[in-house]
């Protein structure tokens, strides 16, 4: 059994993870939602955030 691609995939995915976290704001509404600890409205995110409704809706 060939293992030294396994290593490659392991990479690719971290990559996929850490795209998703590649935006500043997706990391600033994520990290909220972590401090919160439970779930919030849009509307919550919003305020908290200080960006547009259609913004958090999109991230």
């Amino acid at each position: 059994m060939d293992t030294s691609a396994e290593p490659l995939g392991r990479a690719e995915e971290y990559a996929s993870w850490f795209k998703a976290l590649a935006d500043a704001t997706r990391i600033q509404i994520v990290s909220l939602l972590a401090r919160r600890r439970g779930p919030m409205t849009v509307g919550e995110i919003v305020t908290a955030s200080g960006v547009g409704q259609s913004t958090v809706s999109h991230h």
